[in-house]
């Protein structure tokens, strides 16, 4: 066989290369003009024209679908992207397919994270998170829009789950949903270390190595029954009252620390 040159490729290379740049390009607008906010928005759009639920999509109709979402885009620039996922030129584009290469896949570093802030939110492990899920690890009574009385704090509630839901607004997130809802916000964050740090903090998640430590939750200043005093994390305050003396006093004896007799916030 002929040796290849020093600066030949494969198509097959080739073809990979000009996909992802194609892809990249595509993303970069997205983000430039609507956020992370915007892929979530164009799987929106795509499961809504997907009228029988194939999860699939004409190229015409992915066409018309990426024009009505507003995106800066000429009519070269959609037949370029089509193309280069239209891998079998049939026509038919896996929207779901189309999706994930955008957003590129979750390392298991991050994956670890989504599930573990899931389980905050479901600790009776039920396999959903609902209204009542909600109630007891989020405050809306402290949201400003609930303090200055334009919202109530129940819509304040089901707006706050709403964000995690997908299409079917039902007030209930499942385990999709969710997976779903974070892939997209991963699509924006280039660093592993950063996805920790931000759940970490966002879910009140102990732990972390260096930056990506937990700085959220709270720490107290315990006086223990031999008179010893040390500062303690708290590690599950995620809608815990701070004003409750007993309802923390009862946090800090669950993650072990039963000879408490006293305690103050950290300074």
């Amino acid at each position: 066989k002929a040796a290849r040159g020093a600066g030949s490729e494969r198509p097959g290379a080739v073809f990979r290369r000009h996909k992802k740049q194609v892809l990249d390009q595509f993303k970069q607008t997205v983000m430039e003009h609507v956020g992370v906010a915007g892929i979530a928005g164009l799987g929106r759009s795509f499961r809504i024209m997907d009228r029988d639920r194939s999860g699939a999509l004409d190229a015409d109709e992915l066409k018309v679908g990426l024009i009505h979402y507003g995106l800066p885009l000429d009519k070269e620039d959609i037949e370029t992207l089509i193309d280069v996922i239209d891998i079998d030129g049939s026509g038919i584009i896996d929207y779901n397919h189309f999706l994930r290469a955008l957003r590129g896949d979750l390392s298991a570093r991050r994956e670890r994270m989504i599930w573990m802030a899931f389980a905050i939110m479901d600790p009776d492990g039920c396999g959903v998170i609902d209204m009542n899920h909600v109630i007891k690890v989020f405050n809306g009574a402290q949201n400003p829009d609930v303090i200055s009385g334009r919202v109530s704090e129940e819509d304040c509630l089901r707006e706050f789950l709403g964000h995690f839901e997908g299409v079917e607004k039902d007030g209930v997130v499942t385990k999709e949903e969710w997976i779903e809802y974070y892939r997209n916000v991963s699509a924006s964050i280039d660093e592993d270390d950063y996805f920790e740090l931000m759940m970490r903090n966002a879910w009140h998640i102990t732990g972390g190595e260096g930056w990506c430590e937990n700085t959220s939750n709270k720490r107290v200043l315990v006086t223990r029954s031999n008179g010893a005093q040390q500062v303690v994390c708290i590690e599950h305050d995620l809608g815990l009252d701070l004003k409750n003396y007993q309802a923390v006093l009862n946090a800090l004896r669950q993650q072990g620390e039963t000879d408490v007799v006293a305690f103050k916030l950290a300074e």
